[in-house]
């Protein structure tokens, strides 16, 4: 069975476990990896998962092309690398052409670290060059727990990218909108998205999150951890518990992200 986390985060084993530590005891959630990149293969390896998808965010523009090129530098047959991006940063065109060399899937926003909406006017020359390259955007979305709340990017507030850009391939992480589930079910649910699994089992009944798979469509659903703060072996038995049907359970659980990323199966 071919298994694909699509939502991770690894560090530089320098300040990867103190980093990692510091955002899970401010959020008063357990660790799962060490948070660096043979952490991640070590759970990887236990769980049988073939590919993970690494997601940074860089919370200050200065901090974009050091990790775009840390990532480079430590690319694995089994990591899927996606590229960071600020708002702020001086040349965002020249860093997603080189993303897109680079070979990375696509990039991934936080609106919440780093302190924007999506729907601002600074916002449009990211959206617009990763469509013309091709690059996949995953979203935070929802709230975050350990940010005050209402959040950046609610599912009411992505609905308006959405709309404003049709062809570009969201990924939206925590099932559309973490803790804001009525608004997902609203705003996203039905739409030509993707959804991630991560952080939704355990903040809402099993039940519920069935219900936005089967209305969504769970061909545009992805299995995500959001490692190290999440049990990846938890998240694959939470799918395989579901009443789904056996190609509904392959898809989410990675033929769905194998193609999305080109993965041969």
């Amino acid at each position: 069975m071919l298994i694909i986390d699509t939502h991770t985060h690894v560090f530089p084993d320098s300040i990867a476990y103190d980093t990692v530590k510091g955002m899970a005891e401010n959020a008063e959630i357990p660790l799962f990896t060490d948070g660096t990149i043979n952490g991640l293969i070590q759970v990887m390896d236990k769980y049988s998962v073939n590919y993970s998808a690494i997601m940074p965010v860089a919370t200050k523009p200065e901090q974009v092309e050091s990790i775009n090129n840390w990532i480079q530098s430590n690319k694995s047959e089994r990591i899927i690398p996606f590229g960071a991006i600020h708002p702020d940063f001086h040349d965002p065109v020249k860093e997603l052409e080189r993303i897109c060399e680079l070979g990375f899937k696509g990039i991934k926003l936080h609106p919440d670290y780093q302190v924007f909406y999506p729907t601002e006017e600074r916002m449009k020359i990211i959206y617009e060059t990763c469509g013309r390259l091709g690059l996949i955007i995953l979203f935070h979305s929802g709230d975050d727990i350990g940010h005050p709340r209402p959040g950046h990017a609610l599912p009411r507030i992505l609905s308006r990218v959405v709309d404003e850009y049709p062809d570009q391939t969201f990924i939206f992480a925590h099932m559309g909108g973490f803790e804001v589930w009525d608004q997902t079910e609203r705003y996203l649910i039905g739409r030509n998205v993707y959804l991630d699994t991560s952080y939704s089992f355990d903040y809402t009944s099993k039940e519920r999150v069935f219900s936005m798979i089967k209305n969504h469509g769970p061909e545009r659903i992805l299995l995500g951890s959001d490692s190290p703060w999440g049990d990846i072996g938890k998240e694959i038995e939470n799918i395989i518990s579901l009443d789904l049907a056996e190609d509904e359970k392959s898809g989410i659980l990675g033929l769905n992200a194998a193609g999305l990323y080109g993965i041969k199966t």
